[in-house]
């Protein structure tokens, strides 16, 4: 796969799921776009959040996840 066009990429957040196993806590984003498909995983680990991206993101640059926040943020309804 070549170079991503960021501000070409779509993506659809449709399920959010928290999970608890002997390891950790944490939430799988299930997501899908224009470039593909894949689940976003958020743990939390020795005081820290982490963040399984299936390298779409690094600890320097961290597109993807504002991308899919934002889609979720903008679904969310608010009561």
């Amino acid at each position: 796969m070549g170079r991503i066009d960021r501000d070409k990429c779509v993506v659809d957040v449709y399920e959010v799921q928290p999970f608890v196993n002997e390891d950790h806590k944490g939430v799988v984003l299930r997501w899908e776009s224009n470039i593909g498909f894949g689940e976003y995983t958020l743990y939390f680990e020795d005081g820290e959040w982490h963040g399984d991206s299936e390298c779409m993101d690094s600890t320097e640059d961290k597109w993807f996840i504002r991308k899919l926040l934002n889609n979720f943020i903008e679904k969310l309804k608010v009561d």
